[in-house]
Order: structure tokens, then sequence, then C-alpha cells
């Protein structure tokens, strides 16, 4: 089985990513293919020492100063892999446990018309992904059970998640590239779970920080990334009438409030 990995540093040198210091452990014990995209202003990878602790004969490193749409990165990424089995979307800061990739391919192996692997993503002690979505508003679950769910109402942090490669080859889904950092993953998991019934859930959690859940956030700050989701949905649901409706009463609804 082979496992591609998607990882988007951003002003982060490599040696201090945990994402990539847990891949570099790991990268002798499968075959797996490595796309390692730096987004930030400066190269950041030139002189790093962890990459070339990662093995692997397909191994990609691409600075862009740009700071392009993940979703074009992850489009790439995608066409790039075609003829690997799954591919996974990891931030620069994921630190699962080292048993992440044998209970993922225990999970790919033994549920071969699931398309879909998701591991448990807290922030502090909240469960924040998998979690729900509705058309606008989302709500916390307090615990999940590993193993199959069904995936309606479904909405995932793409860190960590895991995808087979012929789900986009059956499809023909790819990301959004209109939405270039908030709504990517709420745009996938809106269109998967119209796409297929159940995903999985492996018994593997990562720490992931939020920002809107931070002791330090700024009110100011945290405002503005709730319009920037807000706009991404707009994005999202321009073809869906009624979606489009029930946002724009909600965006009045929280104007008035103040709140928007």
């Amino acid at each position: 089985m082979k496992i591609a990995n998607v990882v988007i540093l951003y002003n982060v040198n490599p040696e201090k990513s945990a994402t990539l210091q847990f891949l570099a452990k790991e990268s002798h014990r499968f075959d797996m293919g490595y796309y390692i995209w730096d987004n930030s202003p400066e190269i950041q990878y030139e002189k790093s020492s962890l990459m070339d602790k990662i093995q692997s004969t397909d191994k990609y490193h691409i600075h862009n100063s740009n700071n392009i749409s993940l979703a074009i990165i992850y489009n790439k990424s995608i066409r790039l892999f075609k003829n690997y089995d799954a591919i996974v979307f990891w931030d620069q800061d994921s630190n699962p446990s080292p048993l992440y990739f044998d209970k993922l391919k225990i999970g790919i192996s033994n549920n071969p018309d699931i398309d879909l692997f998701l591991p448990k993503i807290y922030c502090g002690n909240k469960l924040v992904s998998p979690a729900k979505l509705g058309i606008v508003r989302g709500k916390l679950l307090k615990n999940l059970n590993p193993g199959l769910i069904s995936s309606k109402g479904m909405c995932a942090i793409t860190s960590g998640m895991c995808v087979k490669l012929s789900f986009f080859k059956v499809s023909g889904f790819q990301f959004n590239e209109e939405l270039k950092l908030y709504g990517i993953d709420t745009d996938f998991s809106i269109s998967y779970r119209k796409l297929r019934h159940f995903y999985f859930l492996i018994n593997i959690a990562i720490n992931h920080d939020l920002y809107e859940l931070s002791s330090g956030r700024d009110e100011v700050e945290v405002k503005k990334r709730f319009k920037n989701k807000m706009d991404a949905l707009k994005i999202t649901y321009k073809d869906h009438r009624i979606n489009k409706f029930v946002l724009f009463i909600y965006k009045l609804y929280l104007s008035l409030m103040g709140l928007y």
C-alpha cells in the first residue's frame, strides 16, 4: 500500500515542524511519498537536515513565496500521486501517535469500500474534529467511538485526514480553488457527505491548536476569522439557492446583533 503525504509549511523551519519530525521517523517503515510545500515568503528548507532523513524515492520540496491557495496545492498533489493508494493531508504542527500509519493501514485494508479515514483532533481536552455542521452552524461532539460512522452532517479538519486516491478519480472531486485558506476543509466535508454515506474514524488522537479556542486569543482577530469563514461558505454555496439564502439571513442577523 502506497501512501502520499502532503505537508504545508509557512514561516516554520522544517527542523521545528512536529509533522516533519514525525514523518521522518516513520519514513523507513512504510512505502510513502512526500509533497512538502513551503508557502513562506522566504524559503525555509534549504539547510534542513531533517529533510534528508525522510526516506523516499518520491519526495518533492517546493517553495512558492506567493502563498497560494491550499486547494491548488492539494489538487497538484493528487495529480502527482495518482498512482498511489491514498493521500494524507497535514498541517505543519501535527504530532500524532507513532501508531498512526499502522492503524490507518489496518483501517484501509479492513474497509475496502470506504474512502475517508479521519483521526480524532483535539484542542486541549475538546474534540474539535470530526464535528457536526448544518448549513451555517457547527457543533462540537463530546466523543465518538472509532470505526464506521455516518457522514451525515460531518465536518472535519484536514490535518491527518486520509483519502483514497480512487475517490478523486471516480467522483471527479477537486478541491475548490476559489478558496484560499478558510473553508477548504468544510467545502470538502460538504461534498464528501453528498457522495459517500460513511467514513472511518481511526483510533488515533492528534493535538491541534485552534486560535478561536486559545486562551490568548484576540477577539478582533477571532471576529475577522469568523467573517472569513462565512465568506468561504458563500463560495461553497454559490450554486445552492436555499443554502445561500439561509447563509444570507444568518449573516444579516449577526450584523444586526453587531457580531459580524
